[in-house]
């Protein structure tokens, strides 16, 4: 009985240690079928852009080309606007320092816009149009929370001119 305990307990051994070895084999297994899925689909993602360009018409690569010179165009635009953004955060400390943030990076999305459309990545140039019009929405929050901010200021220090009573210090 003692001996069928001991082969019992050996063999269970035996299994697990079996089972223990299965399953970083299955596991390598998995990821080398798994990359060549990822290569493969790799290569037909390759194979329907370069069908998707070559069947692009000539006015349609027109179109592109002013959309991306457009793009440049707002890019700038950005730029100018995020400078400007940040001199008036410097000098009324009641600006909302994030407005010129989401202004830099909307500039840079659409920089990244532009650049995309010059090589005919229409899927690429949308995501970074999407993130360029968030950060402008982003950024124009932050420029009426500003003016709102300073409206009040503005309110306050005409009160505090006019009727100098009501100001407790």
């Amino acid at each position: 009985m003692q001996n069928s305990l001991e082969q019992k307990r050996s063999a269970r051994k035996e299994e697990v240690s079996k089972k223990d070895r299965e399953v970083p084999e299955r596991v390598e297994d998995a990821a080398q079928q798994n990359q060549k899925i990822v290569k493969d689909l790799e290569s037909m993602m390759q194979t329907l852009e370069e069908q998707q360009l070559a069947s692009l018409t000539q006015k349609d690569q027109d179109t592109l080309q002013e959309y991306a010179e457009k793009q440049k165009e707002l890019q700038e635009e950005a730029d100018d606007l995020t400078e400007m953004a940040d001199e008036l955060s410097q000098q009324n400390p009641f600006m909302d320092e994030n407005a010129d943030k989401q202004l830099d990076m909307a500039s840079k999305s659409m920089e990244g816009a532009g650049e995309k459309l010059e090589k005919r990545d229409v899927q690429g140039a949308l995501t970074d149009e999407r993130e360029s019009l968030y950060r402008l929405a982003e950024a124009k929050k932050g420029m009426e929370t500003a003016k709102e901010r300073i409206a009040t200021l503005e309110f306050l220090f005409i009160i505090f001119k006019e009727k100098p009573q009501y100001y407790v210090g």
